[in-house]
């Protein structure tokens, strides 16, 4: 007879609001700055904080963006993130202390 009573209880307010934080946590922000087309963008090298390597988009889709290294001059596809507010991506692959490329920061 307890369990019954227990069971038809209203959820508690708490529970309520964990609800709509994992809402607003699914939701992409309002302002995100984006990777645009023939724009560059650089990413600094842990190891070296004077080294820094520079990117061209070539193109994008909603998920991808094709990128032209500025030395060699290789082209390949990576896939985006969302991280506090902008895109991001792994130009060389997903490692341990590897290099982030943002969209904040844009080559000049």
């Amino acid at each position: 007879m307890m369990f019954s009573l227990l069971r038809h209880q209203p959820r508690p307010l708490i529970v309520l609001f964990m609800n709509n934080f994992h809402e607003q946590a699914l939701t992409v922000p309002v302002s995100l700055t984006r990777f645009e087309v023939g724009k560059r963008y650089k990413h600094g090298w842990i190891g070296d904080s004077q080294l820094f390597t520079t990117y061209t988009v070539i193109s994008r889709t909603k998920h991808f963006i094709q990128l032209a290294e500025s030395e060699p001059g290789r082209t390949f596809k990576v896939k985006t993130f969302n991280y506090e507010g902008s895109e991001r991506c792994y130009p060389r692959g997903k490692y341990s202390l590897c290099p982030i490329l943002s969209a904040e920061k844009e080559a000049k």
